[in-house]
């Protein structure tokens, strides 16, 4: 009998670590609004394969947010990252806003790390850019892979609520066709949370 309660606990214990790591690797920081609310960009991929939202407040008005957003990229302003990281690694993103990479317009190829580009497919000034993979993988019933919507809402004087969307098609050849969803999410939580606290830092 103890030994069915101790696999009972383990079965439980493994469910919900997976539901756990689902739900982070889907969605976090935002509202049940911020996840059902259409946001600019949408339209490109319909039907994603998985779509991530993450959101979190800046201690800033969109105004003053705004041209660090729209710097971001490698050889414009970087990703951001804490200082702490950043000095560990020897790779630091800018630690003001950059006149020149205030500019950003529709058709504009941004470039990531890894050797991916990113193209602009759609912008307002202080209130959201939209990204699209490039190039495009030809395989996919969209242009592009993915989509990833940076949009600043809820603005007031002194903050700016952040949120980031990331739709993405299925892979169609290789591994990544085997992958569940929600690791490349993990992924995407990692890489936002080092983001976020960076800009905040910047943003202090």
């Amino acid at each position: 009998m103890k030994r069915y309660a101790v696999w009972g606990g383990i079965i439980l214990l493994i469910i919900f670590v997976l539901f756990f790591l689902n739900e982070i690797g889907t969605r976090s920081g935002v509202t049940r609004e911020q996840v059902s609310e259409t946001l600019p960009g949408d339209s490109v991929i319909p039907d994603p394969w998985i779509s991530i939202d993450r959101a979190g407040t800046l201690p800033a008005s969109n105004q003053t947010a705004w041209p660090w957003v729209e710097q971001l990229g490698k050889d414009r302003g970087g990703w951001y990252a804490p200082l702490w990281l950043e000095n560990m690694l020897h790779e630091h993103s800018a630690s003001t806003t950059l006149p020149q990479y205030q500019n950003l317009k529709v058709g504009d190829v941004v470039h990531d790390w890894g050797g991916g580009t990113l193209i602009v497919l759609a912008l307002s000034p202080t209130h959201y850019v939209v990204y699209g993979s490039h190039p495009a993988n030809a395989a996919t019933s969209s242009p592009y892979a993915f989509t990833w919507a940076l949009v600043l809402e809820d603005n007031t004087p002194s903050s700016t609520s952040f949120h980031l969307r990331l739709r993405m098609q299925k892979p169609t050849h290789g591994f990544a066709r085997y992958v569940p969803p929600s690791l490349p999410g993990l992924i995407d939580y990692a890489t936002d949370v080092v983001m976020f606290t960076g800009l905040r830092e910047k943003l202090k």
